[in-house]
């Protein structure tokens, strides 16, 4: 699993994952830390960095021994 935020996609992460030959890949969703992080922000920080994606992909490589 590694996190993910910033300008970075879904779909982009997805398809890095795939093409390194991953399998079962499944995104997790983790906008409540952008939420606890803005949350106590000035309004200038929030507007500022209030739209960047936060979320955990897993995948998963066969190894045959």
């Amino acid at each position: 699993m590694l996190p993910f935020y910033g300008d970075s996609t879904p779909e982009k992460v997805t398809e890095m994952f795939r093409n390194a030959g991953l399998s079962n890949i499944s995104v997790k969703d983790l906008t409540w830390i952008r939420r606890m992080i803005l949350g106590n922000q000035p309004l200038v920080y929030r507007l500022a960095w209030g739209n960047k994606s936060y979320f955990m992909v897993e995948g998963f490589k066969e190894v045959n021994w």
